[in-house]
């Protein structure tokens, strides 16, 4: 590989879906432009957005990494400007938002589409001028910093669906960055595996190829982030600390299971919310909207 197609930090892959992405990150990094990552959950968003912060700038600036996913509606616009001193209820002082904090740096929203359209209007409006209004505030702030944002459904669907405004989907995609799933890039999975052996000084010859042929036969609807998880359950089971189709097995049935959709709605039912279910099942809600959506979309 030449030195472009080398893997991120903290990035593993050699398929060439994953080679040109390195390239493209090497080649926007240098740049202001704002970057929309779109990758299903577990997939390496959020190692992609430190990658260009960190080919980007030096150090020591600021690397503001925020789920909008997590942000209450109600406070979605305080967190992201920031605040004046009795600007509402419980505003004792005044307070720094996201975008002010990435001065000098990088903000990175993930699952921008969890915003609400007003406080998205606002964020489209301090990329554009540099400069917002705290809640409560009179007096302009400014504000340079380079927009890195994620999504895990296709950008178009999410503009039809409502979910993001048109207008700000334009800027944030002034280069996109598609990361692929796992079982679109299966040769990619024993070399993740023996990286991950690796960080964590364990021999990558511990995985035999039986594990291997087992791993490649998953179909890692968790992407990147579920095979860490039964790498680490089967290094448990491993007595020898040598990784066989058993182990792996043994790990895969082990893992979280996955709810049909009747028990998801049941879930919701009994919790009061789709947020309430979210976190007594211990998935984003974002996960949780998606699995339910895709029960609609199907033959009626």
């Amino acid at each position: 590989m030449t030195a472009v197609d080398q893997n991120l930090a903290g990035m593993a892959g050699r398929h060439p879906t994953m080679r040109a992405i390195y390239r493209l990150v090497r080649q926007v990094a240098p740049t202001d432009m704002s970057v929309l990552i779109v990758g299903e959950t577990g997939t390496g968003k959020e190692l992609v957005a430190a990658a260009l912060h960190a080919l980007r700038w030096h150090r020591k600036a600021p690397f503001i990494d925020v789920n909008a996913a997590a942000l209450p509606v109600s406070l979605a616009e305080s967190e992201l400007l920031g605040s004046e001193q009795g600007a509402f209820t419980g505003a004792v002082r005044r307070r720094r938002g996201f975008i002010e904090l990435a001065n000098g740096g990088t903000l990175f929203l993930d699952e921008i589409c969890s915003m609400s359209l007003g406080t998205q209007a606002k964020l489209l409006r301090a990329i554009e001028q540099r400069r917002f209004w705290r809640v409560g505030g009179t007096v302009p702030v400014r504000s340079s910093f380079r927009l890195v944002s994620a999504i895990s459904s296709p950008l178009a669907g999410l503009v039809r669906e409502g979910r993001l405004r048109r207008d700000l989907a334009y800027r944030l995609a002034e280069v996109e960055v598609a990361i692929p799933p796992l079982r679109d890039r299966r040769s990619d999975i024993p070399v993740i595996a023996r990286q991950w052996l690796i960080e964590r000084a364990r021999s990558p010859d511990d995985l035999l190829m039986s594990a291997v042929r087992e791993l490649e036969r998953h179909t890692w609807p968790g992407n990147v982030r579920e095979l860490q998880g039964v790498l680490s359950r089967a290094c448990l089971a491993a007595d020898d600390g040598v990784i066989s189709d058993r182990e792996v097995r043994a790990a895969l049935n082990s893992g979280p299971r996955v709810l049909s959709i009747p028990e998801l709605l049941a879930t919701v039912a009994a919790s009061g919310s789709v947020a309430a279910a979210a976190r007594s099942l211990g998935i984003p809600r974002t996960t949780l909207q998606s699995r339910l959506a895709s029960s609609n979309s199907g033959p009626g």
